[in-house]
């Protein structure tokens, strides 16, 4: 259902700071891998750090070597690349205080997502973290109008989203 509404809105050209981008189908199905690969690390990732805070039970220190851990997967896959140098130089020479607000975004969702796990279930806290593709798109539509568009089809898929975790949730 997400590929048949991406291709329906899709145009070949989006605009991105002024430059328009051509978008081929090559990269359209590259990015709707990794798109599909992501919930089933984040799947992944719920259940370990579920276990990990049930053998030791610290939300913080637990959001804190998570967030170690990512960034030596960064450094790493840079370094092996050989894209560390260049990255650490542009990096440092015109900060991306975009990437420095996401980052502060990410922290906090992090460490709350391991204190919900605290008191939730590993599967629970996960469908209600499906809820972040509403609250991307609301503030993309909020701070970056251009790119963001919803309409009713949209809209419908937000409440069929919403009523899933909803009678999820209440399975308990």
């Amino acid at each position: 259902g997400l590929l048949a509404l991406v291709r329906a809105r899709a145009t070949p050209t989006s605009m991105i700071e002024g430059v328009a981008t051509v978008a081929d189908s090559r990269t359209r199905r590259l990015g709707f891998l990794f798109a599909a690969a992501a919930p089933i690390a984040f799947g992944l990732g719920f259940v370990v750090k579920k276990w990990g805070l049930l053998r030791y039970d610290d939300a913080v220190l637990g959001a804190l070597i998570g967030s170690a851990a990512a960034f030596t997967v960064v450094v790493g896959i840079d370094t092996f690349g050989g894209r560390i140098t260049r990255r650490v130089r542009e990096n440092f020479r015109n900060i991306p205080w975009w990437y420095v607000l996401a980052g502060v975004a990410m922290s906090g969702a992090l460490v709350t997502q391991m204190t919900a796990f605290t008191h939730l279930d590993a599967w629970l806290v996960g469908v209600l973290q499906g809820t972040q593709g509403i609250f991307a798109m609301l503030f993309g539509l909020l701070f970056i109008r251009e790119e963001e568009r919803i309409d009713g089809w949209v809209a419908i898929s937000v409440i069929f989203v919403l009523a899933g975790v909803v009678l999820i949730g209440l399975q308990r």
